[in-house]
């Protein structure tokens, strides 16, 4: 294979075979040895990502390789290495020969590492290759690819605290496959009760393993791909607690040792400073990270947590959520974008400014087999830290455990206790059940999602507080009282947006809908149909939605009727903003044809009488026999689309579009394209030419409500 270099800025074009190495200004400490590496045929060029490559001796000044094309490898005793594991998994894609041509080509250290020993002696390699990867991240994860293995592996080890007589024990196994992901635990107690204190000790453990007396033992397990294990690559240590600062660590830490980082409050050298001070040392420390991020080459990592982060309304505003909107791969950082986000980083608040401080430090600190504590996080610092702390490696988005989580529910502030403890989740997985998790009740769906997913199995359920009451309670009507409420069915109230073009939030936005509108087909496949135009018309743009979907038609006027009707009627909001163009807004609701049955006749005939119905609720079918309510009655999910300004007249809109669901799949009829067609979907859908919501249509037949919603409501009341 050819081999060519490119100086700074050159284009790569189609041409031969060849890898092709375009020529990077970045200045590690006087020594320039970074480059963009291509592959290129004659048809397609691929990014394969940032290598570093060094010659022996070399001094600090420009790259003694000259630019030019090469029959084999460029001159001299050259040694390369890879700034990430992308970089080795791009060049493993390309199969095995050219793997193998492009890094015995470049000596790359991973691929030999007996090139790494020789490497070693030269200045270049420490100062340069090596500023911002740990050796044995070299030796053991980009290895492993370079020679053709996997990205990530299973992982498995074993804290024992320490103390005399039984000893405790902690095992922990996480597995790259598994869905939900295994590397995130969760340790709860009460206040006093040592979770503080088990961390700094395995942390400590990790570091110091001779000091097992004191700090307890870690164990590397065996794996299915490792007899011997490895060691963990760094400890990490975060903590918003002025008064658990793990600063012991930092302070005594032997620099042979597994490296240790503290991230988070510095105790009194930041608390206790004056604003202005704090605000300096915030602003410092910020700088720092980003110009880290920049070194390590993990801008988009930053840029993707910083766009999850962005689910904050509030950070989504600021000028730093917007940086990072524009950021695209390859981009250049300048030192004066640096400076502006510097500055627009100290305009912010003090909740935003730690966690965006926290999580653009993790960014370049976290790499596979790096152990990560965290301790006292306060939720009001930021709904979405939880979920970018997963999102941190790109490439297994953690975060699933804790899907669909926008912030503290008010019930969190009034009931800590049972926010945290009202039931125990245990994770099953194909052929083995890994250590469970607690997660909140309190948010309406999540316990009803979960069971609903074969990935989960609800083990056990443990009332505290307020929920003490529930002991007498079999287990069924004990999980129905958790899932909703006396109704028996989950009230979803959803808000989210997302972008098409940031891949992983989008995933989980649209996850996030899946499960608010769960077990309602109708509402699920209208949603999904407009979400798959939207995708393709925003571009860089944004969509956003607002689902309420709170119970089936009957029991809405069981317990709505006739004064609070709105809080149990189904409603979608949803508007899409391209970067370019007229934005599209969009609602939904059940519209009535003016056709159908009479209500009580309908009810009857689904539901034949209130036993019944109850033991449609208890048997989980209510969204099936819902279903065929609405049909008789002639009334049906319907998303109304406009295109153009969202508070335009009506002159100025430019479309309509009316989507409805036809034969199991969903239609859209537009006013522009396909006039006629659109104006018989509105005959359709409207009753003597007018649009009548369900509201509506319940008012405009008080009389059979009322009897309906007292035949019914003693009975279900009763129960």
């Amino acid at each position: 294979m050819k081999f060519i270099v490119l100086p700074q800025d050159t284009p790569v074009r189609s041409g031969p075979e060849a890898a092709v190495l375009v020529a990077d200004d970045w200045d590690d400490f006087g020594f320039r040895t970074s480059y963009t590496l291509w592959y290129r045929d004659s048809v397609t060029q691929t990014n394969l990502g940032f290598v570093k490559v060094a010659v022996a001796g070399q001094e600090d000044g420009p790259s003694p390789i000259r630019a030019g094309v090469y029959d084999g490898s460029p001159p001299g005793e050259l040694f390369s290495l890879g700034q990430s594991d992308l970089y080795y998994d791009n060049i493993k894609k390309l199969g095995h020969d050219r793997r193998e041509e492009i890094l015995r080509g470049l000596s790359d250290v991973a691929y030999n590492p007996d090139l790494l020993e020789t490497a070693m002696q030269y200045p270049v390699t420490r100062s340069s290759l090596l500023r911002t990867i740990d050796e044995q991240t070299v030796r053991v994860q980009f290895n492993r690819i370079a020679r053709g293995g996997v990205r990530l592996t299973e992982y498995r080890f074993r804290y024992t605290a320490p103390g005399h007589g039984v000893e405790s024990t902690l095992d922990f196994a996480i597995d790259p496959d598994s869905r939900p992901s295994s590397n995130i635990h969760v340790l709860i107690g009460r206040n006093g009760v040592g979770k503080t204190t088990l961390l700094r000790n395995l942390a400590a453990a990790v570091v110091w393993p001779e000091r097992h007396a004191k700090f307890g033992r870690v164990d590397v397990l065996p794996t299915s791909t490792s007899t011997d294990g490895e060691r963990f690559v760094n400890v990490v240590s975060v903590t918003f607690s002025a008064f658990d600062p793990f600063v012991e660590v930092v302070e005594e830490s032997d620099p042979q040792a597994v490296k240790y980082t503290y991230v988070g409050l510095q105790s009194a050298s930041l608390n206790d400073l004056p604003t202005g001070t704090q605000q300096q040392r915030l602003q410092s420390a910020f700088n720092a990270g980003i110009h880290a991020v920049i070194n390590s080459r993990d801008l988009m990592r930053w840029r993707d947590a910083m766009m999850l982060l962005s689910r904050d309304p509030q950070f989504a505003d600021s000028a730093i959520s917007a940086y990072a909107r524009d950021i695209r791969a390859g981009m250049k950082v300048t030192e004066s974008h640096v400076r502006d986000l510097t500055s627009a980083f100290g305009r912010m608040s003090s909740g935003h400014a730690i966690v965006v401080l926290t999580m653009t430090q993790l960014v370049h600190l976290v790499v596979e087999q790096s152990l990560v504590l965290v301790a006292h996080f306060d939720g009001k610092l930021g709904g979405g830290l939880y979920l970018a702390v997963g999102r941190v490696n790109e490439a297994r988005a953690s975060a699933d455990l804790l899907s669909g989580y926008d912030g503290p529910e008010p019930f969190a502030a009034e009931h800590p206790a049972e926010y945290l403890a009202l039931c125990v989740i245990c994770s099953r997985l194909a052929h083995s059940e890994i250590r469970g998790m607690n997660m909140e009740g309190a948010r309406p769906g999540l316990l009803s999602n979960l069971a609903d997913d074969p990935n989960w199995a609800i083990r056990a359920f443990r009332g505290t507080g307020a929920f003490d009451d529930t002991a007498a309670f079999e287990e069924r009507d004990l999980f129905r009282f958790l899932t909703g409420d006396d109704r028996g069915d989950s009230q979803i109230l959803y808000t989210g947006s997302a972008s098409p073009q940031v891949a992983s939030r989008w995933e989980g936005f649209r996850r996030e809908i899946r499960q608010s509108l769960a077990g309602n087909l109708e509402w699920e496949s209208l949603v999904n149909g407009w979400l798959d135009e939207a995708s393709r018309m925003v571009g860089d743009g944004d969509v956003g939605l607002h689902i309420y979907n709170p119970c089936n038609l009957l029991q809405a006027i069981i317990h709505g009727w006739p004064d609070r009707m709105e809080e149990f009627l189904p409603m979608v909001m949803g508007e899409a903003v391209p970067a370019q163009g007229q934005p599209s807004s969009v609602r939904g609701a059940l519209c009535w044809s003016g056709r159908g049955v009479s209500l009580p006749e309908a009810v009857r005939l689904v539901y034949r009488d209130p036993l019944f119905l109850m033991s449609n609720m208890y048997g989980g079918i209510m969204w099936e026999r819902d279903q065929e309510l609405l049909d008789l009655l002639g009334l049906q999910y319907v998303l109304l689309e406009k295109i153009g300004p969202d508070r335009a007249r009506p002159s100025a809109i430019n479309e309509r579009r009316i989507w409805v669901r036809r034969e199991q799949s969903v239609r859209a009829y537009s006013s522009l394209a396909h006039p006629s067609a659109y104006a018989q979907a509105y005959a359709e859908i409207a009753a003597d030419g007018e649009i009548v919501s369900v509201t509506q249509y319940l008012n405009r037949h008080p009389r059979e409500v009322e009897m309906v919603a007292r035949e019914y409501r003693a009975l279900v009341h009763a129960v």
